[in-house]
């Protein structure tokens, strides 16, 4: 790009070179005029001039390239340095300028890594957001491990109940209470009911263990079950 002085210098030629076309356009579309006392047949040979609508076509492009042109110079003419404006003075106004430079560009990184950190504030909402659906489709799609613990556990609790309801009646005449003790004696006897038996204490105990065993052995099996019942129920899930 030119400086100002060869701006300056094209739109003078550009202004000069309207001019001379707009002289040569009118002295081609004017009209001839005969002088009087004058009837020479150079005259009468000269050929009809262009129209008046062309004429105004003419004049109203050259009068808009003049003005524009001169509107040019008179910008340019402004913008040239003055006689007042010293080294010193161009040199503070650069100073300035870069002053000025250094504070947008603190501010453009600044805005910048405002940016950045709502950009990655958004992106961790939009993963928790993610990760929320996800396990809500998987709980929704699984089914309740306590629903199939409970079921299974009272189906194992029932096979229990009954055998111990049913081994409690064969070992109930065994161990005689105090009550029955009591019933059977004399009315008119005050005597304490008489001790149970060694033997009777010994099988009782030992109906106990064997109880407390069938017990232990049948919560093992229910926990198997569960645990059999658990695998079961991931490898639905992974298949899914």
């Amino acid at each position: 790009m030119a400086d100002r002085l060869t701006q300056l210098q094209d739109a003078v030629n550009s202004m000069a070179d309207h001019f001379c076309n707009a002289v040569g356009v009118l002295q081609q579309c004017a009209p001839p005029t005969f002088f009087p006392n004058t009837q020479s047949a150079a005259h009468k040979e000269v050929p009809l001039a262009a129209s008046s609508s062309s004429q105004e076509e003419y004049s109203q492009l050259f009068a808009t390239l003049i003005a524009r042109t001169a509107k040019d110079i008179d910008v340019l003419i402004d913008s040239l340095p003055s006689e007042e404006s010293t080294a010193a003075l161009q040199a503070a106004s650069l100073r300035r300028l870069e002053e000025e430079n250094v504070e947008a560009a603190a501010l453009l990184v600044e805005v910048v890594g405002r940016g950045e950190a709502l950009l990655a504030r958004v992106q961790a909402a939009l993963a928790d957001i993610a990760e929320s659906q996800l396990s809500t489709r998987h709980s929704l799609l699984a089914p309740s491990p306590s629903s199939t613990s409970t079921s299974s556990g009272t189906a194992a609790t029932g096979p229990a109940t009954a055998a111990t309801a049913a081994a409690a009646p064969a070992t109930a005449p065994a161990v005689p209470t105090a009550a029955a003790a009591t019933a059977a004696a004399p009315e008119t006897t005050a005597l304490p009911p008489p001790p149970p038996p060694a033997n009777v204490n010994a099988s009782h105990q030992q109906h106990q263990q064997q109880q407390q065993h069938q017990q232990h052995q049948q919560q093992q099996q229910q926990h198997q079950q569960q645990q059999q019942e658990g695998k079961g129920t991931s490898e639905a899930l992974l298949d899914r």
